[in-house]
């Protein structure tokens, strides 16, 4: 990984707690629910809804720095995924 990427990830981790939907931060060890919408949107084509759902999210605090420690992911919507998801 790029130090690029590494900190875009890294700065999204550190302001995870301003985004989430609802959350406990106490101590060393927190838990965040947030809502997920994702929109594509494909050349020549409207924006659609691909799927929506829940993130579930468990961190701990080591050195001073959050990281996940659990991510639970439940979709409770899902469209047409043919263009979305990437072919290995």
């Amino acid at each position: 990984m790029d130090e690029q990427a590494y900190q875009e990830i890294h700065n999204l981790i550190a302001r995870y707690a301003e985004l989430v939907d609802d959350g406990d931060f106490d101590g060393d060890a927190a838990t965040a629910r947030s809502c997920v919408t994702v929109v594509q949107a494909l050349p020549n084509a409207s924006p659609q809804l691909i799927a929506t759902g829940r993130y579930q999210d468990t961190f701990e605090r080591h050195n001073q720095t959050w990281r996940f420690t659990e991510r639970i992911v439940s979709i409770r919507l899902s469209g047409n995924l043919t263009n979305h998801l990437r072919r290995l």
